[in-house]
């Protein structure tokens, strides 16, 4: 029985990932709706926003060296920005941090 539940789930996820490529988002951000090439999606929350609202967001909060605490955008949300989500958002300059996080 768990491989069947497993198996199902790993279904749904797929079927989830499908739809959330295939469709437009509104940026939390700038409330902009955009396709899936050009947002971000937080694995541990699943906000999403666009990739130039994540890059400024992640980029003044290294300025203000809150590189360690990179956290979702969204007021009400705490979820840990994950290095993968952070690295291609960035400066080069600051990719060191991403490693240390």
């Amino acid at each position: 029985q768990p491989e069947v539940v497993a198996a199902v789930l790993s279904h749904v996820q797929a079927s989830e990932d499908r739809a959330w490529r295939e469709a437009l988002h509104p940026c939390g951000v700038c409330f902009e709706e955009n396709a899936s090439c050009d947002c971000v999606r937080f694995a541990r929350c699943r906000h999403t926003f666009c990739k130039g609202c994540l890059s400024g967001y992640f980029t003044s909060q290294m300025d203000a060296g809150l590189a360690g605490m990179l956290l979702c955008p969204d007021p009400g949300c705490r979820a840990a920005a994950t290095p993968a989500e952070v690295k291609g958002l960035i400066p080069a300059s600051c990719n060191h941090h991403v490693t240390t996080m």
